[in-house]
């Protein structure tokens, strides 16, 4: 991002004054302080790419940011400019894409480890939405883009919080590396393998998917690790179970973090109780 005036700042929500990417200046003490973060917090360190399908690009933030917990402050000079070498192949709307989410999930992280994360005001997100409408065919697309990183960022965060689940260490991994292991003896579809996360492209519409279920609890695990490991970008998944005694509610909450909304709770059978139990699951 260019500007003509040089921008500072010692407030740490001022984005727009924190240096990102090439050309970084840092002072030794901001170094060496972040460096005690990174040994307090290990999973700092997996903010920018490893290998990973995401396109992370969160550690220059965090660490430009350790300035202001060090009493200093961050700065942008358009003096300064660097020649940044790059691929043609990262010049395409795919990549760019691909690197919205990437940036977006990272730095929701960045906002969790520093303690600044908070959910959007109901007015926020209206706001956010109305503006969208004013945008270009491809500005839409990379706010899309956006939105689903921060989206897949909150998920994992909730995940990593709940326990007995994976913690933050392994959140850049794939989704089924973060879903509770499989059940010893299950192999293949889908309990070993998952399809491939689609690559960002036009605006995922939003699926919303339901499984009702009654003493189901032999098949409940293998369908919602069936619908999940589909890794549809825009998926509203909710289970409603009818009061089950045979283990379907531990499964339920086993698989809770990755779902929209879940109940657990007799009613009077199929279709019964359904719209009024998914319309408490969505408040």
């Amino acid at each position: 991002m260019e500007s003509e005036k040089p921008t500072w700042s010692n407030y740490e929500d001022s984005f727009r004054s924190v240096p990102i990417g090439a050309g970084v200046c840092l002072r030794r003490v901001v170094v060496e302080t972040y460096a005690g973060l990174l040994a307090k917090t290990p999973a700092r360190a997996r903010l920018d790419r490893s290998g990973h399908n995401l396109l992370l690009s969160g550690a220059d933030w965090d660490l430009a940011l350790t300035a202001v917990d060090c009493g200093l402050g961050t700065a942008r000079f358009p003096e300064l400019k660097v020649k940044h070498l790059i691929k043609k192949e990262r010049l395409v709307l795919d990549y760019l894409l691909r690197l919205h989410i990437g940036i977006a999930y990272a730095t929701t992280w960045v906002k969790h480890f520093r303690g600044t994360l908070r959910r959007p005001y109901l007015e926020d997100r209206i706001a956010a939405r109305l503006g969208e409408i004013r945008l270009s065919a491809l500005e839409r697309k990379f706010a899309h883009a956006t939105r689903s990183g921060v989206a897949l960022a909150q998920a994992d965060i909730r995940a990593a919080n709940t326990p007995g689940l994976p913690t933050a260490a392994s959140m850049f991994e794939t989704l089924l590396a973060r879903l509770p292991a499989a059940p010893p003896g299950k192999d293949g579809w889908p309990w070993t393998i998952e399809s491939p996360t689609p690559a960002p492209g036009d605006s995922w519409p939003r699926i919303t998917v339901v499984t009702p279920s009654y003493m189901q609890g032999e098949f409940l695990e293998q369908t919602i690790r069936a619908v999940l490991l589909q890794n549809y970008p825009n998926l509203e998944y909710f289970v409603l179970d009818g009061g089950s005694t045979d283990g379907s509610r531990e499964i339920i909450e086993k698989y809770a973090p990755w779902l929209a909304g879940w109940r657990c709770e007799t009613d009077r059978g199929p279709g019964g109780n359904d719209q009024r139990r998914l319309g408490a699951c969505r408040r």
